[in-house]
């Protein structure tokens, strides 16, 4: 094989991958380009589900967190749950449901959101203090409107993701990330002192004062999920008849 055959043959390779990377790129972009525009057009999704029942014992709301807990706390636990999660679901989507949608009257809700919040601080680095703002607003108005309809709200702290993969980094500022957690906490803790609502400590409870969740606590398909241990001890401190000050605040609603 002479010279000219092998760069001719390097060559062909090259331009083989380059049409591939660039074909990959496309479907890449298209997608992307289609699921903005489908949150633009659907921002409270396009699953339909059934209308609520006026009353439930246990309602859960919020994001992938709180779905996976409500899926622990009906399937292996055998609590009476019905589901208001949604997975990917943001503090003002959620705001935005609770505002809109008909909600029944539960005997007990759990709120865990704003997790979601945090995905594009590294990516808009001009909007990170409005977001963070815009948190606390939302976290502020779904606190007062779950009160409304649910005897007893569980609020709960959110827990730091576990350790960022190498492929999200470039899209993740880690300490814009911590900043507004603690900020979240510290909101979420207040709402401690209002009648009607008990405060779990989720963050604590997991990951104590570390900014990063433990690795036995996370999924090991997504840095942001909880695996069944971090549920099972959720569980253990989080259900009714065992979270410290529930009967003093719900006890006469």
């Amino acid at each position: 094989m002479t010279r000219r055959s092998v760069v001719v043959a390097v060559l062909l390779v090259v331009c083989a991958a380059s049409v591939v990377a660039n074909l990959m790129f496309g479907r890449a972009l298209y997608a992307a380009f289609a699921e903005l525009q489908e949150g633009r057009l659907y921002p409270l999704g396009r699953d339909s589900r059934p209308a609520p029942p006026d009353a439930v014992y246990f309602a859960v709301y919020g994001d992938s967190r709180a779905l996976g807990w409500a899926t622990m706390l009906r399937g292996a636990r055998g609590v009476d749950v019905t589901n208001f999660a949604r997975g990917g679901e943001t503090s003002a989507q959620l705001r935005l449901r609770v505002e809109t949608e008909p909600r029944p009257h539960a005997r007990w809700a759990l709120l865990q959101i704003g997790i979601n919040d945090l995905h594009p601080l590294g990516a808009l680095p001009a909007l990170r203090d409005d977001v963070r703002r815009r948190l606390l607003e939302n976290v502020d108005v779904i606190v007062e409107r779950l009160r409304a309809t649910t005897d007893c709200l569980i609020v709960t702290t959110v827990p730091p993701p576990g350790r960022v993969p190498l492929q999200r980094r470039l899209v993740w500022d880690h300490d814009a990330t911590v900043t507004a957690l603690r900020s979240l906490n510290d909101r979420l803790r207040d709402k401690a002192g209002l009648p009607g609502v008990v405060v779990f400590d989720a963050a604590r409870t997991l990951a104590g004062d570390a900014d990063t969740l433990p690795r036995e606590y996370v999924d090991p398909d997504f840095f942001l999920h909880f695996n069944e241990a971090a549920y099972a001890r959720l569980y253990d401190a989080s259900v009714p008849g065992s979270l410290p000050g529930a009967d003093a605040a719900c006890g006469a609603r």
